[in-house]
């Protein structure tokens, strides 16, 4: 009975210790840890990774798109010479239509109606008259970096390199898309080739690609 007692007593007493010993540590601890808050950061739902990718490459492709309109200045026998607004990608017959098409005194031959345009080119179309006084084709206008198509760029089985437009280029030697940009590019920021030596200043052409072309090509000095 006594032993049963002193048991209970025990166990009683061991409950209270194990009570205390609890609330001490509860005590102690708290405030001693600050919650940092979830570690994981969520990202953008599916949905809206799509929204901000299509909305990039829509601002992308506005960058890259060109003009619809180019701006050209056509001159010489034509029957109505001035500024006119015509669809990018044009070519030269369609510059002369919008100017009233060719008048008697012009020299269809001297001209190629099939040449590439661009933005801010100056396009002469020569006479009978000057076509005889002037055998040589004339040098392209300084003003403004742009090549005249008055004449044809293939000159006594030659290409002309100051007048030869990205297509005329490409049926050189070794002269693909790339280069024959690079050339118009050359051109268009620092005027006509003085030399075909000076083509060793465009980017992709080398000493052996030169040697390729040299014998296709000339250039009329500025």
């Amino acid at each position: 009975m006594f032993t049963r007692k002193r048991t209970a007593i025990f166990f009683f007493l061991g409950g209270i210790g194990c009570f205390i010993i609890a609330a001490l540590l509860v005590w102690h601890f708290t405030g001693k840890f600050v919650s940092s808050g979830p570690t994981t950061v969520a990202g953008p739902m599916p949905g809206q990774i799509e929204v901000v990718s299509s909305n990039s490459e829509a601002r992308e492709n506005k960058g890259n798109r060109q003009p619809s309109k180019w701006v050209i200045y056509i001159t010489g026998s034509i029957k109505v010479p001035g500024v006119y607004e015509i669809e990018s990608g044009s070519r030269v017959y369609q510059a002369v239509d919008k100017a009233g098409g060719l008048t008697s005194e012009a020299d269809p031959v001297a001209i190629n109606l099939a040449s590439a345009l661009s933005d801010g080119m100056h396009v002469h179309v020569p006479s009978l008259e000057e076509r005889s006084n002037s055998p040589d084709p004339p040098v392209p206008s300084t003003a403004t970096g742009k090549i005249s198509h008055s004449y044809s760029s293939n000159v006594q089985g030659k290409t002309d390199i100051n007048r030869a437009d990205i297509s005329e280029l490409q049926t050189l030697p070794g002269i693909g898309p790339k280069t024959a940009e690079n050339i118009l590019s050359y051109r268009k920021e620092r005027g006509c080739f003085n030399s075909i030596e000076e083509l060793l200043k465009v980017k992709g052409i080398g000493p052996k690609k030169l040697e390729a072309i040299k014998d296709c090509v000339t250039c009329y000095p500025r």
